[in-house]
């Protein structure tokens, strides 16, 4: 299996065409289509299934695109480490609240402890406005609630996060959507993917979503502990947080499961990006988490 079969793999996937992928990549079509079919049989598998004029993965390969990811981002980290060791200039950063709670200080003070002389940038906002800022090369490096599916955009998965629904202390175990019926959210704007992810996940259960836009944490569990409606909030925000608010969290299974990644645009990264990737990395397993 080569490292270019694997590119290709990722570039298809990714725009679900052969022709959108030669382009991007600036190779002929047939070339690429030749590296798709070496690349299944040296798995021995089918990796696309065609539909019509777009080709979509098959359950192998929607098993293999996420992997296939990580292999060609170790691999560009380790071409870029390589090349340039020099640790100056600036990076630019955008990261989901989630991240700016629960590691991103951390690793921002050791990078700049290590890095004195990278002049560091910091920017917040929600999973919609991160994503924005990096296409718009108003930053270098985003972490976001992912993987995002934009063919611009190169992902790499960061750490998992686990969403609980909050109720006041006294509310009865949630079992069923039904028993939130007429109940108020509390989230935050339509640019946030928890919130649009709430949304799907409250109509799906035939409730009529009632959400009223906050714009912190803090916010929400204050009117949630006073009884006044429930929310949706994160364990690592439920962990940061002080214990004041009066309040009960409910698990919400595979649909609380958010994993948060790394982004940034298909030019590439700069050997002050990956150096702060590999910063976290490096913290995460101190703290005993998989990296």
């Amino acid at each position: 299996m080569e490292l270019s079969h694997l590119r290709v793999f990722v570039e298809v996937a990714t725009t679900g065409s052969i022709t959108a992928a030669s382009r991007n990549l600036h190779r002929v079509p047939s070339n690429l289509s030749v590296r798709i079919q070496q690349l299944e049989t040296d798995l021995g598998c089918q990796l696309f299934l065609r539909d019509r004029q777009r080709l979509r993965l098959s359950p192998a390969g929607t098993r293999l695109l996420e992997h296939a990811r990580k292999i060609l981002a170790l691999c560009d980290e380790a071409r870029w480490l390589a090349q340039d060791d020099r640790a100056a200039g600036t990076l630019s950063l955008a990261v989901l609240d989630v991240g700016l709670v629960s590691r991103v200080p951390r690793v921002l003070a050791a990078y700049r402890q290590s890095y004195p002389e990278v002049v560091v940038s910091l920017h917040s906002g929600m999973s919609g406005e991160v994503e924005q800022q990096v296409l718009s090369g108003q930053v270098e490096l985003g972490l976001s609630d992912g993987p995002v599916e934009n063919s611009a955009l190169e992902n790499a998965w960061a750490f998992d996060e686990e969403l609980f629904l909050v109720t006041e202390a006294k509310h009865a175990p949630v079992r069923c959507i039904s028993q939130l019926a007429g109940r108020e959210f509390f989230s935050f704007g339509r640019s946030c993917s928890y919130r649009l992810r709430l949304e799907a996940w409250l109509e799906q259960g035939g409730q009529l979503p009632r959400i009223t836009e906050m714009e912190s944490y803090q916010s929400m569990l204050a009117c949630v502990s006073a009884g006044t409606g429930v929310a949706w909030v994160p364990q690592s925000v439920l962990k940061a947080l002080p214990k004041d608010y009066p309040i009960r969290t409910h698990r919400l299974g595979a649909v609380g499961h958010s994993a948060l990644h790394f982004i940034w645009r298909k030019a590439g990264l700069s050997g002050n990006a990956l150096r702060f990737m590999q910063q976290f990395k490096q913290q995460e397993q101190e703290q005993g988490r998989p990296a």
